[in-house]
């Protein structure tokens, strides 16, 4: 190999660079930690034991050169083991063992002074195909055993806490745990290269088995916080980035142009790695800013800083009293924001007493509903705490619902939604599309959303609540009025039945006493016709009194979205109260414009709106007197006056007609919620009221609801 580039150095010396790294930023997480420094402390040696190494095959040409690397590469070798032990009694905490670890550092430190001063542990290199290699002597063996021997405490302390970590460990410690077996395992195998160091063409390939412990090592820290390492994806990847373009130019560089440099330089490698670092230097951070944009990219798509997002959500949702609009948006920007996989709201609903999904996103599986007595809910309701998991599930002892509670909601993080002291619900999300965990910073933001969000779905129930105790006072009014009217009508049905029945018992009448024998057939078809249609004609006068009247009397769907003619409600309305108004002797006049424009409101609201309207103006008129329906067109609001001529309202009573449970009839005639209840329906129906009155002069309404069309003038 000699005047050539040796290729073999090229892998130990990106394990050296990448067991370097891993060293320095484990150190620099947590520099007071022992754990923490003794891991790096073994990153070290093992880097210099590789990256020393890599100098030796690299200089393959030069066997004093090679024996200088050996020798600072082999103390490195020489440590290892030993770090490694102390690095897993302390991980384990076992205390008792730390005599064996201060003797280990005695004995590795004698093999160290005889490999630096005497030849007696190794003596010289050995040139191999791959390059120069250490050679052993004859204190080499007892520092083999005295490794092996390490290296086997160490598989068996770390396959003990392996198999045991379940009694042991809680929470995530006990993946840590998992890994760290597996890592330590799959790098036992590199003593395999000692086996080149008795003279045994044996091509060292430890390498392999560094790279695999780096790898599992690297992925319990993202993934599991291995000694309390969170990790930010983006660094991993930029620095992976940087280190691959780097190496990549060099090698690149290096085999282009080892030749023609040899050839001018003489044959001096150094000459090689000049240019190479130098366009190394230059291109690094142009190409560290291209990593991070393509990173930001491609796998933070759209990452905002959310904290100042959720710091805004939470202003934001309390404007909303739509709970599905509500809880929707909830899902929505946690989902966008975290960038989580899943995400669902769960409300308590007391008609099927259980806890039901309102809203949700990314959540397989069918319908999933939790009863009041369920783990997770009983949790969450007594201690008011989230559940995290893989932290804080291993805490509760045997709560083996709460994990698969967890398992079908594909819930990482539960939060408890609570408004004095009582459980809502609870917000349910997924893991993070990135793969990190939910540190502190996310719980102590998250706990200040639900707290807000909490106070906004209580506040949208609210609503929800009082709109439906409102609907069904009023159908209950309504209902009652029916009955009144129902009574009060009954002679305007029973009249047409009864001319009806009176037709029929005469025609029957005259065919038993033979009026119609000596008549002719023609006649007595055409008499039989004549009363067959006085028939129809009264019963179609009942008919369509009891279909205003149960027509009326069927609830509201609540929607605003029909365009409804007012000249059609109302002529409904009255048909109703006009039998009524006539035994008063009222007179009802309406002023009616031909060709209004319709309005958008739900029907049986209008409805119900003018019935209790005119009825209430009969009433205070209480005898012979007037009221007047006036619908007037101004731009695009139609307003309908409807005033009577009864005894009028004092002013300091008028304020007062609208409030619930307030009435001026006698007592067991009125249930004071009839104007309560008018207003509520005009302003739902997005329109308003107005009252006016002069005692003993009369009171007039007015509605005012903006026209689906502007009115032409």
């Amino acid at each position: 190999m000699q005047g050539s580039f040796n290729p073999f150095f090229i892998p130990s010396f990106i394990a050296s660079l990448l067991l370097l790294f891993l060293g320095v930023f484990v150190y620099s997480r947590n520099k007071k930690s022992l754990v923490n420094v003794l891991f790096s402390l073994e990153c070290f040696v093992s880097f210099i034991w590789q990256f020393c190494y890599a100098m030796m095959y690299l200089f393959s040409n030069d066997e004093q050169l090679a024996a200088f690397w050996m020798k600072i590469g082999y103390v490195g070798v020489i440590y290892i083991s030993v770090f490694y032990y102390h690095f897993i009694i302390e991980f384990f905490e076992r205390k008792k063992e730390r005599i064996i670890v201060y003797i280990s550092y005695g004995i590795a430190t004698v093999f160290v002074f005889f490999h630096l001063t005497t030849n007696l542990f190794t003596n010289g290199v050995i040139k191999y195909f791959w390059g120069y290699y250490p050679r052993a002597s004859v204190i080499h063996p007892f520092f083999l055993v005295f490794f092996i021997g390490l290296i086997c405490l160490i598989i068996t302390h770390s396959f003990m806490g392996f198999l045991n970590r379940e009694k042991l460990f809680h929470d995530r410690r006990k993946e840590q745990v998992k890994y760290l077996f597996w890592a330590y395992f799959l790098y036992a195998p590199a003593c395999v290269d000692y086996i080149a160091n008795y003279n045994i063409t044996f091509y060292p390939f430890g390498y392999v088995f560094s790279t695999a412990f780096l790898g599992i090592i690297a992925y319990a820290i993202v993934k599991h916080q291995l000694m309390n390492i969170e990790v930010i994806i983006r660094r991993a990847v930029v620095f992976t980035g940087l280190f691959a373009a780097a190496y990549g130019v060099f090698a690149f560089f290096t085999s282009l142009t080892q030749d023609v440099f040899q050839n001018i330089t003489g044959g001096n490698r150094w000459a090689v790695f000049v240019p190479s670092i130098l366009l190394i230097v230059l291109a690094l951070r142009p190409l560290e800013n291209f990593l991070v944009r393509i990173t930001d990219r491609f796998l933070f798509q759209k990452k905002y800083d959310y904290r100042e997002l959720l710091r805004a959500l939470s202003h934001e949702v309390i404007t909303i009293m739509d709970l599905n609009k509500l809880t929707k948006r909830i899902v929505d920007d946690l989902v966008n924001i975290m960038r989580v996989e899943s995400c669902a709201i769960m409300l308590y609903d007391k008609n099927k007493d259980v806890y039901d999904i309102i809203a949700a996103r990314g959540i397989k599986g069918g319908s999933i509903s939790f009863s009041r007595d369920n783990q997770t809910i009983t949790f969450l309701k007594t201690a008011h705490l989230p559940i995290k998991k893989n932290e804080h599930i291993d805490k509760m002892g045997e709560k083996g619902t709460i994990k698969e509670d967890m398992k079908k909601l594909g819930a990482e993080f539960i939060l408890p939604l609570i408004v004095h002291d009582e459980l809502l619900g609870l917000i349910s999300l997924g893991m993070k599309k990135s793969g990190e965990e939910y540190n502190q910073d996310d719980i102590a933001i998250l706990e200040s959303l639900t707290g807000t969000a909490s106070i906004a779905i209580s506040n949208a129930q609210y609503v929800v609540n009082t709109m439906e105790l409102e609907a069904e006072a009023a159908q209950r009014e309504k209902m009652a009025v029916v009955g009144t009217l129902a009574a009060g009508i009954n002679h305007e049905i029973c009249n047409p039945l009864g001319i009806a029945r009176g037709q029929c018992e005469v025609y029957i009448l005259n065919q038993r006493e033979g009026l119609y024998v000596n008549k002719p057939k023609d006649e007595q078809i055409a008499e039989a016709m004549k009363v067959m249609e006085k028939v129809l004609r009264e019963t179609d006068r009942a008919t369509a009194i009891t279909k205003k009247l149960s027509s009326f009397a069927k609830p509201s769907k609540g929607e605003i979205s029909e365009n409804v003619k007012i000249e059609e409600e109302l002529e409904e309305v009255i048909a109703l109260v006009d039998h009524e108004l006539k035994l008063g002797k009222i007179d009802l006049n309406l002023n009616v414009p031909d060709d209004l424009p319709p309005i958008r409101c739900d029907r049986k609201q209008l409805q119900q709106v003018l019935f209790n309207i005119i009825r209430n103006a009969g009433q205070a008129i209480g005898g012979k007197g007037t009221i007047t329906v006036d619908i007037k067109t101004i731009e695009d609001k139609i307003r309908i006056h409807i005033k009577d001529t009864g005894h009028g309202i004092s002013k300091d009573k008028l304020s007062e007609i609208f409030n619930p449970f307030y009435t001026t009839k006698d007592p067991g005639k009125g249930t004071g919620l009839g104007l309560f209840i008018v207003r509520q329906l005009v302003e739902r129906n997005k329109g308003r009221i107005i009252v006016g009155s002069e005692v003993g002069k009369g009171t007039t309404f007015t509605l005012e609801f903006p026209a689906t069309e502007r009115v032409k003038l």
